[in-house]
């Protein structure tokens, strides 16, 4: 799979169905950042549940901590689905 192979899939979709606000894969990724900061998510979650590294905290940082927050990224994807479906309900 190319590196914009989704990013196709998704414009081939938005084609057929006639979408005319355009969007791409990385504005959900982006969309996703913000709104789990709107909710004081902390940035470290944040990254985790985008793949990201920790990087830019110093070495240690990136050396030494390996957590993966698999509590504090189920929270914080919990919590987000609950934002959204108020707003959807």
């Amino acid at each position: 799979m190319s590196p914009t192979a989704v990013q196709a899939a998704v414009h081939r979709w938005q084609d057929k169905h006639k979408v005319e606000s355009r969007w791409t894969p990385h504005d959900l990724r982006r969309s996703f950042a913000s709104r789990m900061g709107d909710l004081n998510v902390p940035i470290h979650v944040i990254a985790k549940c985008l793949g990201h590294t920790l990087e830019g905290g110093g070495e240690s940082t990136s050396v030494y901590v390996k957590s993966e927050w698999f509590a504090e990224r189920q929270e914080a994807t919990t919590l987000l689905a609950r934002r959204i479906t108020e707003l959807v309900a």
